[in-house]
């Protein structure tokens, strides 16, 4: 089977799911509506996924109140947008909590960002982990900020393997760590990876004059003897 027709069976089980959900959501099930409206926003169905989204949120659903608040955050109304990340915060949807967070940060809430960061790093977010160091060191906490990372990038995130790579070149023993980090992100298999593979290398040229980055095969990782 081709592409197209991956695609097209792909299509038809959605649209099956999609039936499904809006036969129960109809019947009056706030869970299902908010699963409703996550598929929606999914498939790019973003009016009919607001209005499901609003149903379940009004119907005490915290999934469907984390879909509510990010269309509305998209379209700039932030107060809203807050109230109803809060509310499914409240209601136990973890996965919020990121987005509450990066919310808090655009408004210049840092503090408040910093513990919703924390507490979707807890979740098992692993975005959590980078951008919440991303803070740190905009904030001149460069230590701390380098925990972060290394947490980020021991959860397997090749972008956090990216930049504590980069930040331990400026500590006295970091190199040898450096490398490590360094061939782990360009070696992942992360669906990620591709998209920091050019900066890695931009690095390793960078870092070329150094030394540092010695026996590094841009190919694919660090050259092993023959």
């Amino acid at each position: 089977m081709g592409q197209k027709g991956e695609l097209a069976v792909s299509e038809r089980k959605l649209d099956k799911r999609e039936a499904r959900y809006r036969k129960e959501a109809e019947a009056g099930s706030p869970r299902m509506m908010g699963a409703l409206a996550v598929l929606l926003a999914t498939r790019k169905k973003m009016p009919e996924a607001e209005e499901w989204a609003r149903r379940g949120a009004e119907a005490g659903d915290g999934d469907a109140m984390g879909v509510l608040g990010a269309i509305l955050s998209e379209r700039g109304e932030l107060d809203w947008a807050e109230h109803w990340y809060r509310k499914a915060a409240e209601a136990g949807t973890a996965l919020v909590s990121l987005h509450l967070a990066r919310l808090l940060r655009k408004r210049g809430d840092l503090a408040e960002a910093g513990s919703w960061y924390q507490r979707a790093a807890q979740a098992g977010d692993r975005e959590a982990f980078r951008e919440y160091a991303n803070l740190l060191r905009q904030q001149g906490e460069l230590a701390e900020a380098t925990r972060w990372y290394r947490l980020g990038a021991q959860a397997g995130d090749p972008v956090a393997m990216a930049i504590l790579s980069l930040m331990l070149l400026d500590q006295e023993d970091g190199k040898e760590e450096s490398r490590l980090w360094l061939d782990r992100a360009i070696r992942s298999r992360d669906p990620n990876a591709d998209k920091v593979r050019a900066e890695l290398r931009r690095m390793v040229a960078e870092g070329a004059d150094s030394g540092v980055y010695d026996g590094f095969d841009t190919g694919g990782g660090f050259a092993t003897g023959g």
